[in-house]
């Protein structure tokens, strides 16, 4: 009990007061001599021991508006989870719109924190938590949907997979047990060859994104 709570407001403190204080820092310098749609792909360090490795998967779609592009994120999880955490990095050409988890496996979820960091450009933190108390419903294991980011972009130039990644800042990429474990999984995106894959090849989702309408 002690360690959730040291786990918990470890992650609530990254996203500051409120969910609106922006207070992380990260060295962005490999990312500034790149295209706008270059961003590239950041390792996240992989540290799973309980049971086979966890996997997030990113696929980046077409909305259905005009300018409109969707982040669809999927995770592979073989055991329960209570938060998880995502700093993710997109190019100058995307705007952040919102997000939503309607029709995906955490909907259920009570506590949702975004925050764009003032110091760091083109980078958005997300933190979903099942509530903000120990005895609240984990997410079961499985694997399927958990979040859509939407975003804006001027209709006639390019986006693609490599517009989006996540990044290594405070607190990272994490899955958190109920326990308070952190789980630094593999990342896969959909589409792309690229992966920080572990020695065994990483579970697939269950087949392609389910597409809702934003809620």
């Amino acid at each position: 009990m002690k360690r959730f709570g040291l786990v918990l407001a470890f992650l609530v403190a990254s996203f500051g007061p409120a969910f609106g204080q922006e207070k992380t820092k990260e060295a962005l310098s490999p990312l500034t001599s790149l295209k706008p749609w270059e961003v590239p792909y950041v390792p996240i360090r992989i540290n799973d021991t309980i049971g086979a490795v966890d996997t997030f998967y990113m696929e980046m779609q077409k909305g259905g508006k005009e300018g409109e592009w969707v982040l669809h994120c999927s995770i592979f999880n073989d055991e329960p989870l209570f938060a998880l955490s995502f700093p993710i990095r997109h190019d100058s050409l995307l705007s952040f719109d919102s997000i939503s988890l309607l029709g995906t496996r955490i909907d259920f979820f009570q506590t949702k924190m975004v925050n764009k960091p003032q110091n760091v450009p083109n980078t958005v933190t997300v933190g979903l938590f099942s509530a903000l108390n120990p005895e609240a419903p984990p997410l079961e294991p499985g694997r399927g949907l958990i979040m859509k980011m939407f975003f804006r972009a001027p209709a006639a130039r390019p986006v693609s997979i490599r517009s989006a990644a996540p990044l290594n800042m405070p607190p990272g990429l994490e899955f958190v047990t109920p326990k308070g474990l952190p789980i630094h999984p593999a990342v896969v995106r959909v589409g792309e060859a690229a992966a920080a894959a572990p020695a065994t090849k990483p579970a697939k989702p269950s087949g392609s994104s389910v597409k809702n309408k934003k809620g």
